[in-house]
């Protein structure tokens, strides 16, 4: 049986880590969980309030993701999980589940320009679409803009095979090359002897 391989889809609030994750969804029939959908499902459960409840929630649905993990990867199922990680909690947990269930790991480190990500972030905050329960604190501006100017996230440290994928213009992301390199990974748990992709659009080989 194929070992199996957990897929992490990380990167700062805004850099397309669902939209990446959903076409990859399509493209390798892989069930992906996203951190935001379990805690936007549990809020139209529970209910929700201020941001204290919304980081209770938030903590909960990384619980749910766990067992998620659990689930698939002891079935030999592999899965994707997309959500903006912290490296200092979460290397360590993302590590442990795939030692026990010996699962390969590949990170997709989703980042985009600093100015474009703080402007796309804005508009998301005020969207209708958006869940009316992810509450944020209430920062300055400047602050936020400190905060996504990097425009990548700090990579989860216990996965050795990542794949960086700049987002800042969608229409430039080469699905079809980046699908068949997560295959490939799959199948033999190397990246075609390239360990970091920065821009997939750009990739020729």
């Amino acid at each position: 049986m194929q070992k199996p391989c957990l897929i992490i889809v990380h990167g700062l609030p805004a850099t397309g880590k669902t939209a990446v994750s959903t076409e990859i969804s399509n493209r390798l029939h892989i069930p992906v969980f996203a951190k935001d959908a379990l805690k936007e499902a549990m809020f139209d459960t529970v209910g929700y309030s201020d941001k204290a409840w919304s980081s209770k929630v938030s903590h909960a649905s990384h619980r749910l993701m766990d067992i998620i993990i659990e689930q698939e990867l002891g079935c030999s199922r592999s899965l994707m999980v997309e959500g903006n990680f912290k490296p200092d909690i979460d290397s360590a947990r993302f590590h442990r589940l795939c030692e026990k269930y010996s699962a390969s790991c590949l990170q997709l480190l989703c980042w985009a320009e600093g100015e474009g990500l703080y402007n796309r972030f804005q508009e998301r905050e005020t969207s209708p679409d958006r869940h009316p329960a992810h509450v944020h604190p209430d920062y300055p501006r400047s602050l936020v803009k400190e905060l996504l100017a990097p425009g990548k996230a700090v990579p989860l440290y216990s996965v050795d095979n990542t794949i960086e994928i700049d987002t800042s213009d969608f229409s430039l992301i080469d699905y079809t090359m980046l699908t068949s390199k997560i295959s490939s990974f799959m199948t033999d748990g190397r990246l075609s002897g390239v360990p970091i992709q920065r821009k997939v659009a750009d990739e020729t080989a």
